[in-house]
């Protein structure tokens, strides 16, 4: 959870949103800005997302692959639900690709962008989509008119230390990453 004054952020991951509904719904009464991760939606059931809260917008992104008739594995996905009393004035911004997805905000004096990330896990050869990811999360950071930026999510990544030493190849990215960009883990 991040408040930035009075805007409360959260953000879940929930391993298949039909299943979480009503996690997601006690997150809405507690928050103005929800990312998630794992919705594992098709795009015919985006729609869902709208119908959670009826004080929510919402936007999802799918990855599931339809193209084999029979759908037997879901995975991924990733939306961002806001609030419709927020005073901002809202876009969602996709990039191409059903890992990253933004929301700006905008008021009279300010803008701010809530970057939802689901990025891959540490296993096998990931490691260069990994090192990919960080340069699009950095060239957004990058070309943002504030430096208000949050990018929230789950990067799958151990940053937990051994002995004084990350021991996971994805974390040492991630710690890094954030050490060279000055970005702030807070989780």
């Amino acid at each position: 959870l991040i408040v930035n004054k009075h805007l409360k952020i959260s953000s879940f991951n929930c391993k298949f949103l039909k299943s979480s509904v009503e996690e997601v719904k006690q997150l809405c009464d507690q928050s103005d800005v929800i990312v998630l991760q794992e919705t594992w939606l098709m795009d015919s059931e985006l729609h869902i997302l709208s119908s959670i809260h009826s004080e929510f917008y919402a936007k999802g992104l799918s990855c599931m692959d339809t193209s084999d008739s029979l759908v037997s594995i879901r995975k991924g996905g990733i939306a961002i639900l806001w609030r419709k009393s927020l005073g901002y004035k809202t876009s969602v911004t996709e990039y191409n690709d059903p890992a990253l997805m933004a929301l700006e905000l905008t008021s009279e004096d300010t803008s701010m962008l809530v970057v939802n990330v689901y990025l891959p896990y540490d296993q096998g050869d990931n490691l260069d989509d990994y090192k990919d990811y960080m340069s699009q999360i950095e060239s957004i950071v990058s070309d943002f008119k504030t430096p208000l930026v949050y990018v929230i999510g789950d990067y799958n990544a151990n940053i937990r230390e051994i002995n004084g030493c990350i021991q996971k190849r994805f974390g040492k990215e991630l710690v890094q990453f954030c050490a060279n960009e000055s970005l702030v883990i807070s989780d």
